[in-house]
């Protein structure tokens, strides 16, 4: 038993748990380096990196097109393209042409009761944009329009409009009157009809003058203006060639019978594009595009309502009449933002 018993103070072996001390007279620095000492032993692992920022917004966006690809979302989305189309052909050939007889019947209603502001150029000053200042008369047309003074987008909404840089009818030099083709009531629609021998009769704050139809030009892009500074006496009746982006101009070149009047208005020549009449309002490009987005997220809102919310009808009810407002608002802006002259 003696032999069995062991000595308390006898040093145990040590473990494989326990770290080996370093025996005397060894210095740290010649301790084999293991993997632990350089990158820590309870350091985790090294999370790989996220998607860079041009990869995460083409997870959105594809992500966005596979919700859009669905057969109730793209249906409802070619539905309001469908619905927004039919009330944009209905707000140029029905609406436009009620907007600019409205307007037309007010000129003339002006200058009836105040042809002295029409007439009166004695002071050798133009009347402000947007105010008549002269009647156009095409009898072989049956035209009587009134003239306004300005060519932009917003002047020729209500009529024909004297291009502001170049002479009035009566005047020596090109007097250039524009016109829409298309849109608000197409005073200038006919006017390829004519033939060369036809009288044109313009009234002004200079007196009564005739012209007669010499030709008719269809001036594409890239050829030489219509509307510039000319040594002879003409009106210059201009109009977009055809479709809803033309390039080029149709007219009709007009000499003066007898002599011209010397007016004390000097033409300048040299308009600004907008006065060209083959651009449309850039304010009204960028509000067609605003609320044609917003009609779009109406409807889809409208959409899930539809199909989440259990009375169906008062959705209608709501949706329907704010949906037709929105979708006139982004036609009226949508028909500004073409040229002119269309």
């Amino acid at each position: 038993m003696d032999t069995l018993a062991t000595d308390p103070t006898q040093e145990l072996p040590q473990t494989a748990s326990e770290d080996p001390q370093p025996e005397a007279g060894t210095s740290q620095a010649q301790r084999p380096i293991t993997v632990a000492d350089v990158i820590g032993r309870h350091s985790a692992p090294a999370e790989p990196p996220g998607p860079g920022v041009l990869e995460s917004a083409w997870i959105r966006v594809r992500a966005a097109l596979a919700v859009l690809a669905r057969p109730r979302v793209a249906g409802v989305l070619v539905a309001g393209l469908g619905v927004l189309i039919l009330l944009l052909l209905g707000y140029i050939y029905v609406f436009t042409p009620l907007s600019g007889q409205r307007a037309q019947h007010a000129l003339l209603q002006q200058i009836t009761s105040e042809p002295a502001n029409t007439y009166n150029l004695a002071a050798g000053q133009l009347p402000p944009d947007g105010d008549p200042v002269a009647i156009l008369e095409i009898p072989s047309l049956h035209l009587v329009e009134a003239v306004v003074q300005g060519s932009d987008a917003q002047d020729l909404r209500t009529g024909p409009g004297h291009m502001p840089t170049t002479a009035l009818p009566g005047q020596a030099g090109n007097a250039v009157i524009l016109g829409r083709r298309s849109t608000y009531g197409a005073p200038f629609g006919a006017i390829g009809t004519l033939k060369r021998g036809d009288v044109i009769k313009v009234v002004d704050g200079y007196g009564t003058f005739r012209y007669r139809v010499a030709r008719v030009v269809d001036a594409q892009g890239g050829r030489h203006d219509v509307v510039t500074e000319t040594a002879s006496n003409r009106l210059t009746l201009a109009t977009a060639s055809s479709g809803f982006f033309p390039t080029g101009r149709l007219a009709v070149i007009a000499k003066l019978i007898g002599k011209p009047f010397e007016g004390t208005v000097e033409p300048r020549f040299h308009p600004g594009t907008s006065e060209l009449g083959l651009v449309g309002d850039g304010a009204s490009a960028l509000l067609a595009v605003l609320w044609t987005v917003l009609f779009f997220a109406l409807l889809s809102a409208a959409a899930w309502l539809l199909r989440h919310w259990s009375q169906p009808v008062v959705v209608i009810l709501l949706a329907v009449p704010i949906l037709l407002l929105v979708a006139l608002f982004a036609c009226e802006s949508l028909v500004g933002a073409l040229p002119a002259t269309v």
